[in-house]
């Protein structure tokens, strides 16, 4: 069984190297196994949570063959977070994603006001780092609050040394504002 759980990590771990197919894989097989289980064990959050990523960003990469196993993936991370509380930030990240991927802005805006609270009374910077970076990169460019979510994500990031996170940050940075982050060296 924890083998099928690792496969959404390595969902993840394939998608970041940009290996859609592999990635796809891995989830429906990981999937598969989380549909037949119950959540009761915090190692397998990854698997999980490897899963709703992989599909949602099939899902927000064009591919709407993706958006039923996401939300079905979503469903099964929001389960997980009942019973393991670790896991309400990022669930609560799913949960704006997929609203927004909708067409359901302030849903998902308030999604990851939960994540974000969640991962602030649970003390995980890195899930807070990821709810301000989900919140600012769908802003609006002209919106206020945009750029503080953003520059807020970076600092989060550069201070643990996320790096993968640290560039998708720098990447939604809009050019035209002439920004320049100015986040410590990780």
């Amino acid at each position: 069984m924890k083998r099928g759980f690792a496969s959404g990590t390595m969902a993840l771990a394939h998608l970041r190297r940009h290996d859609n197919e592999q990635a796809r894989l891995a989830a429906q097989w990981a999937a598969t196994l989380i549909a037949q289980s119950q959540p009761t064990a915090v190692h397998i959050i990854d698997g999980y949570a490897g899963v709703a990523e992989e599909y949602l960003s099939l899902w927000e990469a064009g591919d709407p063959a993706a958006a039923r196993p996401a939300l079905q993936a979503c469903a099964a991370l929001r389960q997980y977070a009942r019973a393991i509380p670790i896991a309400r930030p990022h669930a609560w990240l799913c949960e704006g994603l997929a609203p927004q991927l909708a067409g359901h802005h302030r849903r998902a805006l308030a999604a990851w006001d939960k994540s974000l609270a969640a991962a602030e009374r649970l003390a995980m910077p890195c899930e807070r780092g990821r709810a301000h970076y989900q919140a600012g990169r769908h802003l609006p460019a002209a919106h206020p609050s945009r750029l503080a979510h953003l520059t807020r994500a970076g600092e989060i990031f550069a201070d643990i040394g996320a790096l993968h996170e640290l560039a998708q940050v720098q990447a939604a940075m809009s050019p035209q504002q002439g920004i320049e982050p100015n986040w410590p060296a990780p």
